[in-house]
């Protein structure tokens, strides 16, 4: 799976992490080479897990969204190949048609009445 396919929106959110995630290990660096408190380190290694967590949530949940498409995909490949394949289904949706049509003609509906009709 590619997981580095990613729709415009989601490439932005996982960008916005991403640098969240560098500034505060750089962050965290810079403290604990400074002596800051092990509060302040522990306030910011929270933040660091949760942005963390968000890349992780990010990149399944994308994952699981390609394959829920690639299955949509393969489903409807599989849906026009048998009502292509099928000369029989093709000529009762063609009778089908032909049906509706000479109805709407004996009800005498205009052209607006059987766009409505056929909803």
């Amino acid at each position: 799976m590619d997981i580095f396919v990613f729709r415009a929106n989601h490439l932005v959110l996982l960008s916005i992490v991403l640098i969240i995630v560098g500034a505060t290990i750089g962050d965290m660096w810079l403290d604990v080479r400074g002596g800051a408190s092990w509060r302040h380190i522990g306030q910011e290694m929270l933040i660091l897990a949760a942005s963390a967590a968000g890349i992780a949530y990010l990149i399944h949940h994308l994952g699981r969204q390609r394959r829920e498409l690639a299955q949509v995909e393969a489903d409807l490949a599989a849906s026009k190949a048998q009502a292509t394949g099928n000369p029989a289904l093709l000529d009762a949706r063609h009778q089908m048609g032909k049906a509706i049509q000479a109805q709407f003609e004996a009800w005498e509906l205009t052209a607006s009445e059987r766009e409505v009709a056929l909803l």
